[in-house]
C-alpha cells in the first residue's frame, strides 16, 4: 500500500500533555515559590479543562500515516532543574498540584509572581494559561508575548510553543520561518516534541530544505528520548527507506513501542503487522487485541479492522454479532465497507437488533471518554 507522506499539523494539547508540562514547570517554579500560601480556591476545580486530541480522520487509510499529535503525552516536557528554595517540595506541590487539579486561577497567581520577577518557567506558564484559557480568558496575543519573553531567556518549553504559534498563525501572523528557528533553539536543547516538528520541516521542504536524512536523525533522536510521535515517524521512514535504510524489523520494533506509549496510530500499523507477519511472526490474536485497544480510543480504522476479524474468527471467536457493531460504529464516523454491510445484513432481525444495541452501547462509551 503506498503509504502517505507525513503531513505538518499541530493538534490541541490532551490533557495528559498539559499535565506533564505542568511537571516541568512546577520543577522550574519551585525555585522560589514562597513556602507560606493561599488555600486553594473552593470552585477553581469547575474551570474549564484542556480539550482533549482530535480523533483520526476516517478518510485515513490503514497504513498510511495520519498526522501525528504534535507532542506526545510522557514525559517529553519534563526537565530536571537545580532547586535553590529551601522548601522546594512545597512550592512543587504548588505549581504541579494546582494545574493538575484544575486549580487554575492559584496557579496563575503563583506563576504571575514568578513571571514578573524574571522566571522565565513562570513566563511560559502565565503563557500556556492565557492560551489555553484555563480559569481566565483566552488571550493568545497575551499568550505569545509571555512565550516571546520566555523564549528570549532561553527557556526551550517556550520556544516550543512558540513556534507552534508561529506555525498556526495564532495569536501572532503566521511565519514559518520563525517557527522553524524555535523548533531549533528548542530541539538544541533536547525537546523532543521540537526536535519531531524540525524533523516534519526538513521532510516536507516547506521550509528548511527537503532533507529526508536529517528529518530521520531527529525523529531518531527523539525516539531515544522516547517521544511517540518521533518512534512513529521514524518507523514509517524505515519502512519506506526513506532517508535512511529499509528495515521492516527495526520498523515493527519501533511501531510496537509507540503503540504501546499510547500512540493510537502506531497501534493501529503495529496491529496490521501482526496480521501479516511483517517484520515479526504472525500473531493473530496479538493483532486483534491491538485492533481493540485503538477502537476504544474512537479510530473508526481500527473498529473496522477489529470487525473484518471478528466477521471471520480471525484472532479470536467468530462473533458477527460484535463485529457487525463495531462496523456500525465505525460506518456512522464515515468509514463505509460494503463487505461488512453484507455481514450485517446477513443476520437474523433479532441479532442485527442486538447488533444495533451494542453499536449504541459502544458509542456512548466513547461519547463519555
Amino acid at each position: 500500500m503506498r503509504k502517505k507522506p507525513i503531513r505538518l499539523n499541530r493538534a490541541v494539547f490532551a490533557v495528559s500533555q498539559a499535565v506533564f508540562l505542568a511537571v516541568s514547570l512546577a520543577v522550574s517554579l519551585a525555585v522560589s515559590l514562597p513556602s507560606s500560601t493561599p488555600a486553594l480556591g473552593a470552585n477553581e476545580g469547575a474551570s474549564k479543562s484542556v480539550p482533549a486530541s482530535p480523533a483520526v480522520p476516517a478518510a485515513a487509510k490503514p497504513g498510511a500515516l495520519p498526522t501525528p499529535q504534535t507532542a506526545s503525552p510522557g514525559t517529553d516536557l519534563g526537565r530536571t532543574l537545580e532547586s535553590k528554595a529551601e522548601n522546594a517540595d512545597e512550592s512543587i506541590d504548588l505549581a504541579y498540584g494546582a494545574y493538575q487539579r484544575g486549580y487554575y486561577l492559584t496557579a496563575f497567581f503563583y506563576a504571575t509572581r514568578e513571571a514578573q520577577a524574571g522566571n522565565a518557567a513562570g513566563q511560559t506558564l502565565v503563557g500556556l494559561i492565557y492560551e489555553q484559557g484555563l480559569g481566565i480568558p483566552m488571550d493568545l496575543k497575551k499568550a505569545v508575548e509571555w512565550y516571546t519573553i520566555a523564549a528570549n531567556s532561553g527557556d526551550r518549553e517556550a520556544q516550543l510553543l512558540l513556534g507552534l504559534m508561529y506555525l498556526d498563525g495564532r495569536g501572532v501572523d503566521k511565519n514559518l520561518i520563525k517557527a522553524g528557528e524555535l523548533f531549533e533553539k528548542s530541539a538544541a536543547k533536547g525537546q523532543p516534541a521540537a526536535m519531531y516538528n524540525l524533523g516534519l520541516l526538513y521532510l516536507n521542504g516547506t521550509v528548511k530544505k527537503r532533507d529526508p536524512a536529517r528529518a530521520a536523525a531527529l525523529f531518531r533522536q527523539g525516539a531515544e528520548i522516547g517521544n511517540v510521535d518521533c518512534e512513529y515517524a521514524l518507523a514509517e521512514m524505515l519502512s519506506q527507506g526513506s532517508g535512511l535504510a529499509h528495515d521492516e524489523a527495526e520498523a515493527t520494533a519501533l511501531f510496537r513501542k509507540a503503540a504501546r506509549g499510547g500512540h493510537t496510530d502506531a497501534q493501529i500499523e503495529y496491529a496490521i503487522r501482526l496480521a501479516q507477519g511483517k517484520g515479526t511472526a504472525r500473531d493473530d490474536s496479538a493483532a486483534i487485541g491491538w485492533f481493540r485497544r485503538a477502537a476504544r480510543t474512537g479510530n473508526p480504522i481500527a473498529m473496522n479492522r477489529l470487525a473484518r476479524m471478528l466477521a471471520v474468527g480471525r484472532g479470536d471467536t467468530i462473533n458477527p454479532v460484535e463485529a457487525s457493531a463495531w462496523h456500525l460504529v465505525a460506518r456512522s464516523a464515515g468509514l463505509s465497507d460494503l463487505w461488512l454491510d453484507g455481514v450485517y445484513q446477513s443476520l437474523p432481525p433479532e441479532k442485527q437488533e442486538k447488533a444495533r444495541k451494542e453499536a449504541q452501547k459502544k458509542s456512548r462509551f466513547l461519547v463519555q471518554r
